[in-house]
């Protein structure tokens, strides 16, 4: 097959290969997604996906390593502002928000795989998600002293709220039946972490 001529597709073939793997793996898993169709999706055939991933589960790593790549930046460019903690607390709980919604594959990933206890995938998601845990349970507790209701279990906190989040995402037709109609994030947050 003929490489296709420059500017056919303005996406890096890469690129178009973990877009394409990110929502397949939301949407049927690791071990439903199957390469030809995440080929066919990017636009490629199965043997150019295999040029740039050699293996599935290299592919489901990109793909994870992508997906938390990006939420760091999005959570680190919250926590490393300045100002009033209560406001960067809001701010960082709407982009995780944000980040759930624009990219719905990564709750369908995230909450499948905690209830799939098999590796690589339990094993990756451990390796990804537990440091941005960790970096945002720090943050709270560094900058929130004063601040958090006292005797909070924070990173219970935190996991519940991701959880709720995560749900809410994924919900579709059912999020405003289940949830109601208006975002109540920073509400929820507010008086969930923040002292009155």
């Amino acid at each position: 097959m003929a490489r296709p001529k420059k500017g056919l597709h303005d996406v890096p073939t890469r690129d178009r290969i973990c877009a394409a793997a990110e929502d397949a793996f939301g949407a049927q898993g690791f071990v439903g997604a199957r390469l030809e169709d995440i080929a066919a999706a990017a636009q490629i055939r199965r043997p150019s996906l295999l040029y740039h991933f050699p293996s599935k589960e290299r592919l489901y790593a990109a793909v994870v390593n992508r997906l938390f790549d990006d939420l760091r930046g999005a959570l680190e460019g919250v926590m490393v502002r300045e100002g009033d903690f209560s406001e960067r607390l809001v701010g960082l709980a709407l982009a995780f928000r944000d980040f759930a919604l624009a990219r719905p594959a990564f709750g369908q990933l995230v909450l499948r795989d905690i209830l799939d206890h098999r590796d690589p995938v339990y094993r990756l998601l451990q390796d990804e998600l537990v440091p941005v845990l960790d970096a945002v349970c720090a943050f709270i507790q560094r900058q929130g002293r004063g601040h958090i209701t006292p005797r909070l279990p924070v990173r219970a906190a935190i996991v519940q709220f991701c959880a709720d989040t995560l749900l809410r995402a994924g919900a579709g037709p059912l999020r405003a039946p289940l949830w109601g109609k208006q975002d109540r994030t920073a509400a929820l947050i507010r008086s969930t972490f923040l002292r009155c």
